[in-house]
């Protein structure tokens, strides 16, 4: 993220205002991975989104384009 802001990208308060929205997930347990999905799927519909971590890797299907480790 620091490195998105030293190059000029600014944080905005809402998904609608974004270009692009980031989110950094790691896989640790089942629940956590259902709670992110359903997050990537929720702002997918306001924002194009790049999903970074480890999540990518561990999923199959389109999620595995999402991006990774």
């Amino acid at each position: 993220m620091n490195r998105l802001l030293s190059e000029g990208a600014e944080l905005v308060q809402r998904p609608e205002e974004a270009d692009i929205g980031v989110i950094g997930t790691c896989v640790v347990i089942r629940h956590t991975e259902e709670k992110m999905l359903r997050r990537i799927e929720e702002l997918s519909s306001k924002v194009r989104v790049k999903v970074t971590g480890c999540l990518p890797r561990s999923v199959s299907g389109p999620a595995r384009g999402w991006g990774g480790c």
